[in-house]
């Protein structure tokens, strides 16, 4: 009898949502996604980071979103409608505006290729990997590093 063995990298796949940022195209991990929703009324916050768009009422929950082209550096774009993806990190959730949602891709290991030198990359220091989709670059971002502990905690006491 005869056993085909795959090695551990082999057979991780990962699930990620993808979505745009003008005509980047952009992933984070399917398991931090709690629900999309449509941009709808945000309140903006006085004295807060740029990126940090406003808080969002959502089933009389407050959550603080952000506008993730602001937190990569990215020129606003005033006519987008865009989606609000909401996470749930540290027990806590946050919401990431983004252009569009566009679909969840399955991810082999091996088809993720580590950044190189993360300080020489626009968005080096929130990427994960670097992967495609249909032939063009899939920029695949950590969650954990978009929002930190520390900014969770931060943004609760803004929000509180």
């Amino acid at each position: 009898m005869e056993f085909n063995l795959l090695s551990e990298q082999e057979t991780q796949i990962g699930e990620f949502l993808t979505f745009k940022l003008g005509t980047e195209l952009f992933a984070i991990e399917n398991s931090y996604v709690t629900e999309i929703n449509r941009v709808t009324e945000i309140t903006p916050l006085p004295n807060t980071p740029e990126y940090l768009k406003g808080i969002l009422n959502l089933r009389g929950k407050i959550i603080p979103v952000i506008d993730m082209r602001l937190k990569l550096r990215k020129q606003r774009d005033t006519q987008c409608d865009g989606a609000c993806v909401i996470l749930t990190m540290a027990d806590a959730k946050v919401g990431l505006v983004v252009d569009t949602v566009l679909e969840i891709l399955s991810i082999k290991a091996e088809d993720i290729e580590l950044p190189c030198e993360p300080h020489c990359l626009a968005h080096g220091h929130y990427l994960q990997g670097i992967s495609k989709c249909n032939d063009d670059p899939l920029m695949i971002l950590n969650c954990q590093r978009i929002v930190d502990e520390d900014e969770i905690f931060d943004l609760a006491q803004i929000v509180s």
